[in-house]
C-alpha cells in the first residue's frame, strides 16, 4: 500500500513538473512574441490581428491573419530552424507557384491582390490588374486606381503605393 501510495505521489510530481515546464516554455514564447512587438504592429496597421502559434520542426512560429478575415499579415519566428514552407498559409491553392516564381512577399502581394513596393509592372497588374489611367511626372510613372490608390514606378518598378487613410 505505502509503495502505491509512493509511486502515485511520484507520477503526479513528474505530471506537475512536465506542465510546469511547458507553461514555462509557453510563457518564454508568448515573451518572445511580445518583444516582437506585434501589438505596436497592429496599432500600425489599424487592424486587429489574430495570432495563430505553431510549432515547426521544433521551432514556435506565429502567424498573423487579420481579425474575422483571411488577409495573412506575415509571422514571427526564426526562418533559420523551420521551413517557411511548413506554414498553413503556403500550404493554401495557389501561393505555391507564386513564392516559386516570385519573392515572397511579392508572391503574398500578388495572391492578396496588394500591390508592393519592389513589384514589376507585369506582377502589379497582376496583382491589381490594369491602371485606370497613368500619368508621366519627372522620370516616373503614377498609376491611378479606383478608390483613389495611386502607384509609383520607376523604370517599371514599383517605388511608392499610397492609399487614403481609412
Amino acid at each position: 500500500m505505502k509503495m502505491k501510495f509512493l509511486f502515485s505521489l511520484l507520477i503526479c510530481t513528474l505530471i506537475v513538473k512536465n506542465v510546469d515546464a511547458q507553461s514555462k516554455v509557453y510563457n518564454q514564447f508568448l515573451e518572445a512574441v511580445e518583444d516582437n512587438n506585434i501589438g505596436g504592429y497592429q496599432g500600425q496597421l489599424g487592424v486587429k490581428l489574430l495570432q495563430q502559434m505553431y510549432k515547426i520542426q521544433g521551432t514556435n512560429v506565429v502567424e498573423l491573419y487579420e481579425m474575422g478575415g483571411d488577409k495573412w499579415y506575415g509571422f514571427v519566428g526564426d526562418t533559420s530552424k523551420f521551413n517557411v514552407a511548413k506554414l498553413p498559409f503556403f500550404k493554401k491553392d495557389g501561393i505555391k507557384k507564386l513564392v516559386k516564381k516570385h519573392s515572397l512577399p511579392i508572391a503574398v502581394g500578388i495572391y492578396q491582390k496588394e500591390a508592393r513596393v519592389g513589384m514589376t509592372k507585369e506582377e502589379l497588374e497582376l496583382a491589381i490588374g490594369s491602371p485606370q489611367s497613368i500619368k508621366k511626372v519627372d522620370e516616373n510613372d503614377l498609376y491611378a486606381y479606383p478608390d483613389d490608390l495611386t502607384v509609383t514606378l520607376k523604370n517599371e518598378i514599383v517605388t511608392l503605393v499610397t492609399k487614403p487613410q481609412k
